[in-house]
């Protein structure tokens, strides 16, 4: 990505942050849509759950920042999302990604059509590194 790009990234992530509670409210909620995925949910802690997301966004957004390929500290997510474990499924990811542009559309009053497109091309690293443990 480039430094526009990231910048870019990072303003939009940031406003998204600023709603607090509601960007995680709103991604699950149309996330959990997919009866698929609601199955996968099935007795969860929404609230640490919201709080795992959260984590993971940060650690995404720290990659690219960064300019850092190294996305090892997801290491034990993917292997918790992996067939042995949660066996979420790697068609699951894309769903992920658009409820992700769902909440990021509510919540960033700036978000536009260039803005989707450096947030899923920030995201796809981390969701094809997450995905290979499968």
């Amino acid at each position: 990505m480039t430094d526009v790009e990231i910048a870019a990234f990072h303003e939009s992530f940031e406003r998204c942050m600023v709603s607090g509670r509601r960007f995680f409210d709103v991604f699950y909620d149309h996330f959990l849509l997919s009866p698929e995925v609601a199955a996968k949910f099935q007795g969860t802690d929404f609230k640490r759950q919201k709080e795992m997301l959260k984590l993971s966004l940060y650690v995404m957004l720290g990659a690219v920042v960064l300019k850092s390929a190294d996305y090892s500290i997801l290491a034990a997510l993917a292997r918790r999302h992996a067939r042995n474990d949660k066996n979420i499924p790697p068609h699951l990811y894309a769903l992920w990604l658009d409820s992700l542009m769902f909440a990021a559309k509510k919540c960033d009053w700036a978000f536009n059509d260039q803005t989707e497109a450096i947030w899923r091309k920030a995201m796809q690293p981390g969701i094809d590194y997450i995905a290979s443990f499968y």
